[in-house]
C-alpha cells in the first residue's frame, strides 16, 4: 500500500511537472506572439480596435492611442466616444458603411478624417473593419486596423493640383509639344487644344532616339541647337520644313533644356 501512494505521488509530481512546464511554454509563446503583434504595429504604425455587440465596450491598441494623440494608458473605452473622434462630415457615411459590412458580413475598407486629440488637428485615416462572427456565424462584434494616411493623401492632393495645373498650361498652347530625355530619346507629347493634330503613331517615335525619328536635314539642326542647350542651358527656337504624307509642313521648334 505504501509502495503504492509512493508510485502515485511521483507520478502525481512527475504530472505537476509536465502541466507547469507546458502552461509556461504557453505563456511563453503567447507573450512572443503579443511581442509580434506590437512590434508589427509598430513598424507599420498600424493601430487595433475591436468590439462586441452585447456592450459599449470598446478596446484597442497602444498605438492606435498614439495615432489619435492619446498619451500611452489613455484609453477610450466606449464606443461613442470613439465615434466622436471621426470628423463630423465623415461620420454619417462611416457609419452607414458599418451597417452595411454587419447587415451582409463583408469587410469594409475605407478612409475618413478624424481629429487628433493632443493637437486638434484634422488627420485623414484609413481603417479595415471585419465582422467578428459566432460558431453559428451570427455577427457578434467588429474588430479593425487604422493607418494614418495623411501624408499620403496630401501627396495625393498635390500631385492632382499640379496635373491640373499641367493641363491647364497644356491648353493654351498651340503647338504639339515633344518631351525628349538628356539623351534624346522621346518620352511623351501633348497634343493641345489647337487645330494641330499628330501625324504618325507614337509608337513610331515613343522610346526611340530622335536621329531615327527625323530626316537628316533635321537632325544637323537639332545636334547645334542641343549643343549649344548643353552649354548654357538657355532655350532655343529654330524653323524647319517636313514633308509629311506627301505635303510640305512647316513647323517652328522650340528647345528648352
Amino acid at each position: 500500500m505504501i509502495l503504492v501512494l509512493i508510485i502515485f505521488s511521483v507520478i502525481l509530481i512527475l504530472f505537476s511537472i509536465y502541466l507547469y512546464t507546458r502552461i509556461k511554454r504557453i505563456s511563453t509563446q503567447k507573450n512572443i506572439l503579443q511581442q509580434r503583434f506590437d512590434n508589427l504595429q509598430r513598424l507599420s504604425h498600424t493601430g487595433y480596435f475591436d468590439g462586441y455587440f452585447n456592450d459599449d465596450n470598446v478596446w484597442w491598441s497602444e498605438e492606435l492611442n498614439k495615432l489619435i494623440g492619446l498619451k500611452p494608458h489613455e484609453y477610450i473605452t466606449k464606443k461613442d466616444d470613439a465615434i466622436s473622434l471621426i470628423y463630423e462630415e465623415d461620420r454619417g457615411g462611416y457609419l452607414q458603411l458599418l451597417e452595411k459590412t454587419i447587415e451582409d458580413g463583408s469587410s469594409l475598407a475605407t478612409e475618413y478624417r478624424g481629429k487628433n486629440v493632443r493637437t486638434g488637428e484634422i488627420r485623414h485615416y484609413r481603417t479595415n473593419v471585419e465582422v467578428i462572427k459566432d460558431s453559428e456565424g451570427k455577427p457578434i462584434g467588429l474588430r479593425g486596423t487604422v493607418q494614418d494616411n495623411t501624408d499620403k493623401k496630401e501627396i495625393q492632393l498635390a500631385l492632382s493640383e499640379s496635373e491640373v495645373k499641367q493641363a491647364n498650361v497644356m491648353s493654351n498652347i498651340d503647338d504639339l509639344v515633344f518631351v525628349l530625355d538628356n539623351e534624346g530619346i522621346f518620352r511623351d507629347f501633348y497634343n493641345s487644344s489647337s487645330s494641330d493634330r499628330l501625324y504618325t503613331s507614337p509608337d513610331r517615335f515613343l522610346n526611340k532616339h530622335y536621329k531615327e525619328v527625323l530626316p537628316i536635314s533635321i537632325n544637323t539642326q537639332f545636334d547645334s541647337i542641343l549643343e549649344l542647350i548643353r552649354k548654357d542651358g538657355k532655350s532655343r527656337q529654330f524653323d524647319y520644313s517636313l514633308e509629311i504624307n506627301g505635303e510640305l509642313k512647316c513647323k517652328s521648334k522650340c528647345i528648352q533644356r
